[in-house]
């Protein structure tokens, strides 16, 4: 290793292939503006070590913290993944499937799989969907 290189961990946030697969399937024709703004709602509500939040019962909390948008995403990352991917940590696969693409479309454009660059190691299955 060169002294140049820089190596980025996210051990904290790094999300299981499972998640990921979920998350591509969700996120796929959804804004990038509205995962986003979803992300960030949930994040303004976390709590502190003091005062911490319950994320443990995601059709609850969905609910009672978000509204509009974020809310109808939320449920759909939940519904769609049956129920194993609690929209609380979606940021970890939010941040490695942006690290894995080329480029970001602007924040109004839909995510489409067919955008996502270097993900062939999530096998043949992932971009198959019923229409």
């Amino acid at each position: 290793m060169t002294e140049s290189q820089t190596h980025f961990v996210q051990a904290p946030l790094l999300p299981t292939y499972a998640e990921i697969v979920h998350a591509l399937r969700a996120l796929d024709g959804e804004p990038v503006k509205r995962a986003s703004e979803m992300i960030t709602s949930i994040a303004q509500q976390t709590g502190t070590p003091q005062s911490p939040v319950d994320w443990s019962d995601p059709d609850q909390w969905i609910v009672d913290r978000l509204t509009g948008d974020s809310r109808s995403l939320a449920r759909k990352i939940w519904e769609s993944s049956d129920k194993s991917l609690n929209p609380r940590y979606l940021y970890g696969s939010y941040l490695f499937i942006n690290k894995q693409r080329l480029s970001l479309p602007p924040k109004t454009e839909p995510l489409s799989l067919c955008q996502w660059e270097g993900l062939a190691w999530l096998g043949s299955g992932v971009w198959t969907r019923s229409v």
